[in-house]
């Protein structure tokens, strides 16, 4: 997940002199904190995609060996 550097203090301050109750304010910079550190950065999809399109190589590989597999035994029983 990513790691944003996220000051709360900094921007409940903002939200508070925007004028902004403390306690709203207070809530808001925790969800938001939180929210942060739920996000994907664009390396975690990257990785992600590499290590899907590595699965699907590997199933398409496995589909072919399987093609070829099938195509000799149709072959072998049509030949003989």
């Amino acid at each position: 997940m990513a790691e944003a550097a996220f000051d709360t203090h900094a921007y409940f301050k903002r939200l508070t002199a925007a004028g902004m109750p403390e306690a709203q304010a207070e809530v808001i910079a925790h969800e938001r904190a939180r929210r942060l550190d739920e996000l994907v950065t664009k390396t975690d999809l990257e990785k992600e995609l590499q290590l899907f399109e590595s699965r699907m190589t590997v199933k398409l590989g496995l589909m072919q060996i399987a093609s070829i597999g099938l195509i000799i035994a149709a072959l072998r029983v049509m030949l003989g």
